[in-house]
């Protein structure tokens, strides 16, 4: 397993959604607020931004995790 793997695996996560997206080009995904929850992303190849509303956004590039609290809306 690789550290990743060992982290969730140590916070007992229990996912509702998960999936593994392939993306090309520039795009954005808008992702809906929704309370209680966490969010992360995991960036294995190239760069992308992520947005939350009322904070700086955040670029991420390869083997970074970012992490959505609370269930904010984000891009």
């Amino acid at each position: 397993m690789d550290v990743l793997a060992d982290v969730l695996a140590a916070m007992d996560l229990d996912a509702e959604l998960y999936f593994r997206a392939t993306f090309r080009g520039r795009f954005a995904v808008e992702v809906p607020d929704e309370a209680c929850r966490i969010r992360f992303h995991v960036v294995s190849e190239g760069r992308c931004r992520v947005a939350v509303a009322g904070r700086p956004a955040l670029d991420a590039g390869p083997g970074d995790l970012v992490l959505v609290p609370h269930g904010a809306a984000h891009v």
